[in-house]
Formats: C-alpha cells, structure tokens, sequence
C-alpha cells in the first residue's frame, strides 16, 4: 500500500512540473494576438518656434499740404521678440510695407527700391552703419536720398544703443544731404532731419533794416 502511495505522488508532482526552455526569445509584437499586443505608443512631441511679438514703430513718409516738403510719422508693427537690429529693419524694405489704409491717407515709403544688407552694431560713440544696396543703372534724387536717411535715423534711433547712423550704399559710404550741413560723409542724427518733424515750423527770416531813412 506505501508503494502505491509513493507512485502516485510521484506521477502528481510530475504532472504540475512547469516546463523550461534553455534561451528565452522576444517575440515581435505583430506575431502576437491583439490581446497580448502592448497598446502603449511611444509619440515625440516637437514644440513649436517662439511666436511672441512686441511693437517696434518705424517711421515713414507723408508730404505737407500744398508743399514740396514732407515730413515723418511712426507706424507701429510687431516684430518678434529677441529680433536682430537688421530683422527688425528688413520689413520697411518690403514693397508692401505701407498698407491700403495708410496709403489712403497719404502715407509712403522711399526704402523698397534699396536691399538691406547688414547693419553693422552701434560703436562706442552709438553710430550704427546701414548697409544697402540697389542696382547699379538705378538713379535716386538727392532728396529722395534725404528721406531715405530721415527714415533710417528715425527709425534705428527707436532702438537703444543708436544715436546716429552711417549708410553704406553698394559698399561705399554715402554722402547724405542734411536739412542743416549740406551734404555729409560722416554720422548723421535725428537733428540732422529737423524739417522733417511734422510742427515743424521754419525759423523766420530776419529783414535787414532799409537804408531808405
């Protein structure tokens, strides 16, 4: 009877006995059922480039009434924040840059026929040089070329660090033609373009006394 008894317990623990294999193996996921599937997906989330804007003004064009004078107004734009000096100043080169509405009222633009090339940083002295370029065969007027300059120094002087400006054109340094010191090769400011201020007003002329008695 305790032979027996030995016999089955050994044929019991046998039968419970968990088979074993040397190596294990990774079974691809695509050979399982889907129920065995692991339904977690791994996704890369690219966040998108910084999007903020803050206002910068630059300034444009818009003659007098009845004159052949003209004077400057700022228009505001957003412009990203952390932008360059020159990316921020590439947008007055657009030939779009004045839009339907301002341009009912006037308002214009002489810097779409030039190219933005670089501004090189403001020096110790805060003077910034423009450097621009346009084709070669294209002529500009003198005084289309002052209110390229009224623009320029009106609009870099928004910025913090520029006091004057000097502009390069096609790589050589422009002579600029100025409301007070004629034409200048050297760094011109915002009071260089005083005529170009709208109240402005033009000093009056002193009459020199008669000599009738």
């Amino acid at each position: 009877m305790r032979r027996l008894f030995i016999v089955a317990l050994m044929l019991l623990t046998l039968g419970c006995a968990v088979p074993t294999e040397d190596s294990a193996q990774v079974i691809d996921q695509e050979e399982l059922p889907d129920a065995l599937r692991n339904s977690t997906t791994t996704t890369t989330t690219t966040l998108p480039a910084s999007t903020a804007t803050e206002p910068f003004e630059y300034y444009v064009l818009q003659s007098r009434a009845e004159q052949e004078t003209r004077f400057v107004v700022a228009v505001s734009r957003p412009v990203g924040v952390g932008a360059t000096t020159a990316e921020k100043l590439e947008p007055l080169f657009g030939d779009d840059f004045v839009t339907s509405e301002e341009d009912e009222e006037g308002l214009f633009n002489q810097m779409s026929v030039f190219d933005l090339l670089a501004i090189d940083d403001a020096n110790e002295s805060g003077v910034a040089t423009v450097k621009l370029e346009i084709e070669s065969e294209t002529e500009v007027e003198r005084g289309a070329l002052a209110d390229v300059a009224a623009q320029l120094v009106w609009t870099l002087t928004e910025l913090d660090g520029i006091e004057a400006i000097l502009i390069e054109i096609n790589g050589e340094l422009t002579q600029l033609p100025t409301d007070d010191e004629g034409d200048v090769s050297e760094s011109v400011t915002r009071e260089n373009y005083r005529t170009y201020e709208r109240d402005f007003v033009p000093p009056e002329t002193a009459e020199e006394p008669s000599d009738d008695g």
